[in-house]
């Protein structure tokens, strides 16, 4: 049984003796206060203790006690030094989640939450189903005491990430500043933790504080409550729609336009007329600059890196930033005749079914299989000009669109590859001439396979981010490329035939009109079953063309030298003794025997040796002429397991006195 005093006082917050059982709240007397208060605290008064609980509804331990009635016993009554609440000296506030209300399930909703000051004000609006958490004070969002000194671990605890929040203080919030500073620092505070705050704003009527149970009992309407965003942390939010920190970068991003600036640029030009209005926590306001508050706010935008991954969403689970743009269209069902022709063009019917299968299969597949990264290419070669062969890799580039870039020989050998980001796919028209065949083949081959990129751009620092890009060559030089026999990386198709020219001008209107959405949906459809993207090329008759194309008189030499050695060798030699092991002294002798000059060198023979005929090459052994790599020539099997001792041996046994090379 509740006193009348008790009674009264949960009336005037709209609740009853019902809810005082279900609250747990403990009636306690004039001396049960003064025992757990002391007596200067508790100054004659009675009251109850309210248990504070956790999401399942179960108390904590944590609990304030409600004084009842003024002081008596002769104790000061001036309102000043009246104590309501009282809560043990050393703990932490809390959080009041009212038992009216499932908070278990409500915390994993990002559905809106409301803080009030008063256990009582946020039960009456549980009771009421409003989700609405009390403070045991303005300022108990944190806790200097016990190391909390920004925002409460359990308020930390709280999934606030997107989620609308309001601050419910009483209406003479406009007359206090510092209860005008506390709940501006809340509201920092937990927009720092992702939240939207705003307060509600609780009529007056003329009277001196209205609180929310006030309102709510003379039948105020929840819904009609006014509310009002803060200010500064709309202006901050409205920076996170346009700018985002790139931790990896230590740059400001502006998401608009996805191009970075340092943080001086940002403060001090981009954002410098930029102000907001800050109130302290004394309530008073102050004018500052948005994008220095910005950076400081924990609130900001903030991602850790760029990175190229398409078919992800633009923000990935662990907070990094997609650069990949999707496509500008809807895929739809459409005429494609047009490429019908131009395979049909590139592959007569019948006489390259394969090779038109395999190149419809590695067009189709990025598109089914968003950032694929396919360790093949296709190469068209041939001296025509008005072939095709150009105009079939135009189409695909305008498929991917923004996703897309068209490169040459100039941009590969460029220091900066800022063309390499964000792309899926890569157009190389004459990417190859007759000049430096091996390094561009060497390159070439690094592109292809990667698995990332190191993007150098200029006026932007490094970075690293995942190679998605596929590349298609052409070139009119049957030498394009320079390809050992083991090479697997291309698919080469030679195009000898030119389109006629009305149809050529057909073709040219389409590849610049509107093919995009029609042929991603063909492509979507083609079947790439048994199409492994990490799988060699398909080899073509082509393909031997480029080889012999593409070798110098030495790369022959060897390749001729890896399939019967011993005559090549024999020829114009002196006292010449057939052996397996030779040192490359031995071959450069032989070599520039035969071809009658002295300027063939070691390093461009071993190259060859090695990379041309793949020769195997022991390690170092100690033979008569020194420590030696020895080339097999024969017998690779036998050699490549011998010990050192066994491979001088053999190798020192194998020559005859007198012998030059």
């Amino acid at each position: 049984m509740l006193s009348p005093e008790m009674l009264a006082d949960l009336e005037r917050s709209g609740l009853d003796a019902e809810d005082a059982k279900l609250m747990q709240l403990e009636e306690l007397t004039a001396e049960q206060c003064e025992g757990l208060c002391g007596r200067a605290i508790a100054q004659g008064r009675s009251g109850y203790k309210i248990p504070y609980f956790d999401l399942h509804g179960k108390p904590n331990g944590l609990y304030r006690i409600r004084f009842l009635g003024q002081p008596v016993g002769g104790f000061a009554v001036d309102p000043k030094d009246v104590i309501k609440y009282w809560q043990p000296p050393g703990t932490s506030p809390g959080l009041y989640l009212a038992p009216f209300v499932d908070w278990q399930s409500v915390m994993a909703t990002t559905d809106p939450l409301n803080y009030t000051e008063g256990e009582k004000k946020a039960a009456l609006a549980c009771k009421q189903q409003k989700y609405v958490i009390g403070l045991g004070g303005v300022w108990a969002f944190k806790s200097k005491g016990t190391g909390q000194f920004f925002v409460l671990d359990e308020i930390k605890a709280i999934n606030h990430e997107g989620r609308d929040v309001t601050i419910i203080f009483d209406s003479d919030v406009v007359t206090k500043p510092q209860v005008m500073g506390a709940m501006h620092e809340f509201a920092r505070q937990l927009s720092n933790l992702g939240a939207r705050p705003s307060t509600a704003i609780l009529p007056s009527g003329g009277q001196e504080k209205v609180g929310l149970d006030d309102y709510l009992v003379a039948g105020g309407k929840w819904e009609t409550i006014p509310r009002e965003g803060f200010a500064e942390i709309e202006a901050l939010w409205e920076l996170n729609k346009d700018y985002a920190i790139i931790k990896d970068l230590a740059r400001v991003m502006d998401l608009r336009t996805e191009k970075t600036i340092t943080a001086d640029t940002f403060i001090k030009v981009t954002e410098a007329p930029k102000k907001i209005i800050r109130v302290d926590a004394k309530g008073n306001p102050k004018v500052v600059q948005a994008a220095p508050a910005w950076m400081q706010w924990e609130g900001r935008r903030t991602h850790f890196k760029l990175v190229y991954e398409p078919g992800q969403p633009r923000v990935l689970p662990n907070s990094n930033y997609n650069l990949w743009r999707g496509y500008k269209f809807e895929p739809r069902k459409g005429e494609i005749s047009n490429w019908i022709y131009l395979l049909d063009h590139l592959f007569p019917p019948g006489e390259y079914d394969a090779e038109r299968h395999w190149f419809e299969q590695w067009c189709a597949y990025p598109f089914q299989y968003p950032g694929t990264k396919i360790h093949s290419a296709p190469v068209f070669f041939g001296r025509m000009q008005g072939s095709g062969k150009s105009m079939t890799g135009e189409v695909l580039l305008n498929i991917y669109g923004e996703n897309a870039s068209e490169i040459n020989k100039k941009s590969l050998q460029s220091d900066f590859n800022g063309w390499a980001a964000r792309r899926q796919f890569c157009l190389c028209n004459e990417i190859t001439d007759r000049k430096d065949l091996r390094l561009d083949s060497d390159d070439l081959k690094t592109i292809i396979t990667r698995k990332e990129v190191q993007i150098n751009d200029k006026y932007v620092p490094q970075y690293s981010t995942l190679d998605c890009c596929n590349y298609y060559f052409t070139s009119n030089y049957y030498s394009a490329l320079y390809m050992s026999d083991q090479d697997r990386r291309y698919f080469v198709h030679k195009v000898e035939r030119k389109i006629p020219e009305a149809k050529l001008v057909e073709l040219s209107k389409w590849v610049n009109g509107d093919l995009s959405a029609v042929l991603y949906h063909f492509m979507y459809e083609v079947d790439t079953t048994g199409f492994v993207p990490k799988s060699p090329a398909l080899e073509t008759r082509d393909r031997e063309v480029m080889i012999e194309a593409g070798r110098s008189d030495l790369d022959r030499w060897v390749t001729d030298l890896k399939a019967d050695p011993m005559p090549l060798l024999r020829q114009n030699a002196d006292n010449f003794r057939e052996r397996d092991l030779w040192r490359i002294e031995e071959l450069v002798a032989a070599a520039k025997i035969h071809f009658g000059t002295s300027s063939i060198t070691h390093h461009a023979l071993r190259n060859a040796l090695i990379q041309v005929a793949m020769f195997d090459v022991t390690k170092r052994v100690k033979t008569r002429y020194g420590t030696v790599e020895l080339f097999i020539l024969r017998n690779a099997d036998k050699w490549k397991h011998a010990s050192p001792e066994e491979l001088a041996e053999a190798y020192d046994a194998g020559l005859k006195k007198g012998v030059k090379y």
